[in-house]
Formats: C-alpha cells, structure tokens, sequence
C-alpha cells in the first residue's frame, strides 16, 4: 500500500515537472519569437522609412551591437538561479559585480568598434551610431538582481 503511494507520488511529481518544464519552454519559445518578429517588422519599417544607405547604417550598427550583446549572455543569471539557499546572497553580490565588469568592458568594446566603423565610413556617422549603442551596456546592469 506504502509502495503503491510512494510510486503514485512519484508518478505526480514527474508529470507536474514535465508540465511545468514545458510551460516555462513554451513562455521561452514566445518570448524569443515575439523578439524576432519584432526585429522583422522594424526592419521594414526602417526599409520604407530610409534611403538604402541610412538603413545600411543602421543595419550594421545594429549588428555590431547584437554580437557584441551575445557575451551578456554568460551564465551570470542562471548561476543565480541555481544558487543554493545558504549561498544565494553572496551568488547574487558576485553575479551583481561581475555583471558591472562584464557591461563595462563591453561598452568599452562597442566604443572602440564604433571608432573602427567611424574610421572605415567616415563622414557618415556610423561610427557614432555603435559607439552610442554602447550606452545600453552602462544600463545593463541594474537589471542584474542585487542581493
């Protein structure tokens, strides 16, 4: 009777997992396709707005800032998240700090690619465009939990 209970529990406990699991995929899933589509509608939108060469500006501003935005992508976060509970606040502190670094040394990149740009394009403000984008790196941070 005990074993038949414990198997039931069991069996609960995997399904409410794997239903969770997959409601959490499914929010991830939406998330990255409303991001997507959201990227696909200003593309057009900036298409019909610009001339070929301001929305090839834009086009490769954008794209220097989204590869360097791929390194904010680090582990920082879910090293919280899986922090136990005994060492959460100082997982926290340290993801908070290393976050600081991280953001700063990658608006520093951004600055430095938005030069390179401005010497490769001059005279087309470029340069000015990703170099600006680098502010967002500054921001960054305090979206990082503070313990």
């Amino acid at each position: 009777m005990i074993t038949s209970l414990i198997q039931k529990a069991k069996h609960t406990g995997t399904k409410l997992a794997s239903q969770k699991l997959a409601r959490n995929i499914g929010w991830l899933t939406a998330a990255e396709f409303i991001s997507r589509f959201g990227r696909i509608i200003a593309a057009i939108i900036l298409a019909r707005q610009l001339d070929a060469v301001a929305f090839g500006i834009a086009a490769i501003a954008l794209t220097i800032f989204e590869v360097t935005r791929v390194f904010t992508e680090n582990g920082i976060g879910a090293a919280v998240v899986r922090a136990k509970k005994k060492d959460f606040h100082k997982t926290a502190n340290t993801a908070f700090r290393l976050m600081w670094i991280v953001c700063l040394v990658l608006a520093a990149v951004q600055i430095g690619a938005g030069v390179i740009v401005e010497m490769v394009l001059p005279g087309r403000d470029a340069g000015a465009m990703v170099a600006f984008l680098g502010i967002v790196f500054r921001l960054m941070p305090f979206g990082v939990m503070h313990a």
